[in-house]
């Protein structure tokens, strides 16, 4: 009886994580194709919100928000600056943190392409890029609000 309880709540654990590690990709996904198609407000509606630390939300109303990430967005457009194309690698859960999406962009800079690797935590309020070196834009097509828009 013990052994069947415990296959049971193994085969149910392993659907769960399934469900959240296909839910997670589907989200960046959707973030990433709403990019590359420049449809910045289904892009702005995946992201997780926040001025300095992405665990306080914003101050800004909604419409604030949206309008400083247009603002983010069009700096983005001026240094030609682009997302082409992305492929998710891999989708880490585990029992402690939110999942994990680890991606391949390949972005485009004043006509200079490049492949960059991207992580983004998948959380309840929405998207957090964790920022990578590779690419020194992208947090202008994040959530963080009080950023200062500059060279």
């Amino acid at each position: 009886m013990k052994n069947i309880l415990l296959i049971t709540l193994l085969g149910l654990s392993i659907i769960m994580v399934g469900c959240v590690s296909s839910d997670a990709k589907n989200s960046v996904e959707n973030y990433y194709t709403a990019l590359v198609n420049e449809n910045y407000d289904e892009a702005f509606n995946q992201l997780l919100i926040f001025d300095e630390h992405y665990d306080k939300e914003t101050t800004l109303s909604e419409s604030e928000a949206k309008e400083r990430f247009t603002e983010k967005i069009s700096y983005l457009e001026e240094k030609g600056y682009q997302l082409n194309d992305f492929e998710i690698q891999d989708v880490r859960t585990d029992d402690v943190g939110p999942p994990l999406v680890e991606s391949v962009l390949t972005i485009e800079v004043n006509g200079d392409e490049k492949k960059v690797k991207e992580l983004i935590q998948v959380t309840e309020d929405g998207l957090f890029i964790d920022l990578s070196e590779e690419d020194k834009y992208a947090h202008y097509r994040d959530g963080k609000m009080s950023i200062s828009i500059k060279d």
